[in-house]
């Protein structure tokens, strides 16, 4: 049997190609015609489609170099393999496209990417790219950005559809109980689904001292590092701060046992929740919020030493900033026919 690093070594020299060759004509052999690529801000369906997006980054950033930083991958039989990968790019802002004319500023940005795979070819692929912190770091506006990525990109912005009514009794009633688990043996899915249980959904967040190592590297969407677990703690209360009755459901769960001992694994998660109070994200909206997002979590001795995580924050963020520009006060309503008011 093939190992894991034979598996997944011809789809991370591909996109090697794709982007530091510039071989785009590499996604023909990587996809399938009918692949879909889920990006924080929508979905795009097809080759033709994820050409035109690569093509529309390499125009913006034709110096751009990629770097693989981590990998997690398994065999699931009958040639179907699941790879999570950890990258990074950067790049000098000297070309045209929807970020607008050079800036001539040099970008640097992580992100995560699942694959699902069949006979040599990826089917659906889910990025988490952290695109916000690139337009921070373009010192550019998010919402003009969305409006010029609109006229011009190949995405279906799904963001801005809410998917169905989200069930707001999710917040409401008991969560849940998390696994039960004996120290020592370690089982990676019941150890996740106990972080997401007790952290997010029950909001026993003493619990990040039982699950993280003290000393563990938090790398969070924005361009967040957070230096310990208390750090951790802050920038979870903002985001329960942010959606009062917030839930976190897991899509996802597979991992890799590497030879130092240490267990790689991959999440795919999704939140929902109702934007009703103040944080980071601004004052409160009121909009239902359902948005993805990726982790890459290592577990060594039965407690996570590393953990990486990008979700939509892009998103997040104008489909908050939507809501408010729809909102009218009474100052704003226009009181020229009103027969009450008098010459």
């Amino acid at each position: 049997m093939a190992s894991t690093s034979d598996i997944k070594a011809p789809y991370i020299n591909k996109i090697d190609k794709i982007y530091n060759q510039q071989q785009i004509g590499t996604v023909y052999q990587l996809y399938q015609h009918n692949a879909v690529q889920y990006l924080p801000w929508g979905d795009l369906y097809g080759r033709e489609a994820i050409i035109h997006e690569v093509t529309n980054l390499l125009a913006a950033f034709p110096d751009l170099s990629y770097k693989s930083l981590d990998t997690v991958c398994i065999n699931e039989g009958n040639q179907q393999i699941k790879l999570m990968e950890h990258y990074e790019w950067s790049g000098k802002h000297t070309g045209f496209s929807f970020y607008g004319p050079p800036s001539s500023k040099t970008v640097s940005v992580s992100g995560l990417r699942v694959l699902q795979c069949h006979n040599g070819r990826i089917l659906e692929e889910w990025i988490q790219d952290d695109r916000l912190n690139v337009i921070r770091q373009l010192t550019m506006d998010p919402v003009e950005v969305i409006g010029r990525m609109k006229e011009s990109s190949s995405v279906d912005f799904t963001w801005e559809i809410t998917p169905g009514e989200i069930e707001h009794s999710f917040g409401q009633t008991t969560p849940e109980t998390w696994p039960q688990w004996k120290e020592g043996k370690l089982n990676s899915e019941i150890l996740l689904e106990t972080l997401i249980s007790k952290v997010w959904n029950w909001r026993l967040l003493g619990s990040i001292d039982e699950l993280f190592y003290r000393e563990c590297h938090f790398s969070l969407s924005g361009g967040v590092s957070c230096k310990d677990a208390d750090a951790y703690k802050a920038d979870v209360l903002n985001r329960l701060a942010a959606f009062s009755d917030l839930v976190m459901l897991s899509d996802d769960i597979f991992w890799e046992q590497m030879a130092d001992g240490v267990i790689d694994s991959a999440l795919r998660w999704t939140i929902i929740g109702t934007h009703d109070g103040y944080s980071s994200y601004g004052t409160p909206s009121g909009v239902r919020i359902c948005i993805p997002g990726l982790s890459l979590i290592q577990i060594k001795n039965n407690r996570i030493v590393n953990f990486v995580e990008r979700f939509g924050e892009l998103a997040l963020l104008l489909k908050i900033d939507n809501a408010q520009s729809y909102r009218i006060g009474p100052q704003d309503i226009d009181h020229t026919d009103d027969e009450s008011v008098k010459e």
